[in-house]
């Protein structure tokens, strides 16, 4: 392949390739695989890039024994230099504007962005292009290609830009409930921050379903994410039903004594040393001196202080927010 008009001709026989086989054949690592893809979109201009997208992105080879080869193919045509960019500035000159060619770039951006987890960010030349498929299908009244590329977006950047622009959180998509809620399961914390455990929106909980859309392109990828979430809403979601307002029944004043300094014994041929304040701190508390003693034994027996449970701490302003900590040790 030596010119743009042989790789016009390569993209429009693999849009209308009808065989299985075909995939993986352009995923073979020779002359007549990936070098052939690579070489059709660096010779040709915008409008045979999309061309071999649309060969590459149909829904027949979303199915799970095809991912492999789409994978290794999305993989290379990420690496081509400056197609992405030579995409986006497609789309921003209204060169590439129909709703299909829009959905197909969208749907290759959320593929790389999964092949390829880790490698984007806000400034990335993904970013700009789902920045620009966000403009450019708003512009087209093309609701449905807009979700998609704000989805894309939240895959990018692990920003929610209000994929409902009427106000609200999506609930078919991950981001934008609460500080730790995040498209990249990664990403997300163990431990719950404050503003999650105190959340209104209900967290989302991807379905072992065909139709569970978010992940749809990569079932190993999904799978995953669905496990990490729903096993972890097993432990979380106790604990925000035993928070939600009426539900705290009993509660103890405390007040800080101190700060609370890792301490670490070295024994040595020379002697022991004793070094503090090389690793984690914490605050020291104390029960309210209004509390009876049989409160405090209550509390000592109740199994409340046990070592990794987690505590909340609510502070009297009531414009700043609980705390919410692991507990360490109780004396």
């Amino acid at each position: 392949m030596n010119d743009a008009r042989a790789a016009q001709r390569f993209a429009e026989a693999a849009k209308s390739f009808d065989d299985d086989d075909f995939l993986w054949r352009l995923a073979r690592r020779d002359g007549h695989g990936l070098r052939r893809l690579r070489e059709s979109v660096q010779l040709g201009d915008a409008s045979t890039a999309v061309t071999m997208l649309q060969a590459l992105m149909h829904p027949r080879w979303s199915e799970p024994s095809f991912v492999p080869a789409l994978r290794t193919c999305v993989c290379e045509l990420w690496a081509v230099p400056y197609l992405v960019e030579r995409l986006t500035a497609a789309v921003l000159d209204g060169v590439v504007h129909e709703s299909a060619e829009l959905k197909v770039l969208t749907d290759f951006g959320v593929a790389v962005a999964v092949a390829t987890p880790g490698q984007h960010g806000p400034d990335g030349a993904l970013s700009s292009l789902a920045a620009a498929l966000v403009e450019r299908s708003t512009a087209a009244g093309s609701e449905a290609t807009r979700r998609r590329a704000e989805r894309l977006r939240v895959l990018v950047d692990g920003h929610h830009a209000g994929a409902d622009p009427a106000g609200g959180v999506d609930e078919e998509q991950p981001g934008g409930r609460h500080s730790n809620d995040h498209a990249d399961f990664r990403r997300i914390s163990v431990l719950p921050t404050t503003d999650e455990v105190f959340a209104t929106t209900p967290p989302f909980l991807p379905r072992a379903s065909p139709d569970e859309a978010f992940l749809r392109e990569d079932t190993e990828a999904q799978l995953l994410d669905r496990n990490f979430r729903l096993l972890r809403e097993d432990f979380l979601a106790p604990l925000r039903e035993s928070l939600t307002p009426g539900e705290l029944t009993q509660h103890y004043s405390v007040q800080a004594s101190g700060i609370e300094l890792h301490e670490r014994v070295d024994d040595t041929e020379l002697g022991r040393r004793r070094r503090i304040g090389s690793g984690a701190a914490g605050v020291r508390l104390r029960l309210h001196p209004r509390h009876s003693a049989n409160s405090v034994k209550e509390l000592m027996e109740s199994g409340r202080l046990r070592k990794g449970s987690l505590c909340l701490l609510k502070r009297p302003s009531q414009q700043v927010p609980p705390w919410l900590w692991r507990g360490f040790k109780p004396t």
